[in-house]
């Protein structure tokens, strides 16, 4: 059953994720849009906590919770702020940065492109539609064309790019316990 007062808990609690914005950008959310793996204190970044869990999930809040104007419009902020650091991310032929522990979740690190869209954000200044899909497109070919992530049974590996277990954590790994 749904409790407002929970969610307005979570809600807050996920506010001490949020790196503060560096050199400040002159918006009123206070944040870069990119978030820690924890609360304050906690200095992992990863795709995890930034693209597509938590920045993704903000972006479906806006489409699902519109009479929160003030945080919905602090979620959209943050969403245009991200996108213009995290667009460097990718090269020319969609490939993402390997960096962090989440690097299982391929297809997910675009999310925040995706969700964009879903919940009919614009792009911040200097990038258009066709940039963000670009984005996308690209990256979903680039995968498309990686042979090693599938194993012979049709499903994806554990890893990266290929199999490779000691990329991986206990939730996500059969060997790890």
């Amino acid at each position: 059953m749904f409790n407002p007062e929970q969610m307005g808990r979570d809600l807050k609690r996920l506010e001490e994720f949020q790196l503060p914005s560096h050199p400040p950008t002159g918006d009123d959310t206070g944040s870069s849009g990119w978030s820690r793996d924890g609360p304050e204190g906690v200095m992992q970044l990863d795709y995890y906590s930034s693209s597509f869990a938590i920045q993704t999930s903000q972006l479906i809040y806006t489409v699902l919770a519109p009479e929160d104007n003030e945080r919905c419009k602090k979620y959209k902020e943050r969403a245009q702020s991200f996108v213009l650091d995290f667009m460097h991310y990718f090269d020319e032929d969609g490939a993402g940065i390997t960096f962090g522990r989440s690097m299982i979740y391929r297809f997910a690190i675009i999310a925040t492109f995706s969700a964009m869209a879903f919940a009919n954000v614009e792009p911040p200044k200097g990038i258009e539609w066709g940039h963000v899909k670009g984005f996308v497109l690209r990256h979903l070919r680039w995968w498309s064309h990686q042979p090693n992530i599938f194993k012979g049974d049709g499903t994806l590996t554990v890893g990266y790019a290929g199999d490779n277990m000691n990329m991986t954590e206990n939730y996500n790994s059969p060997g790890r316990s």
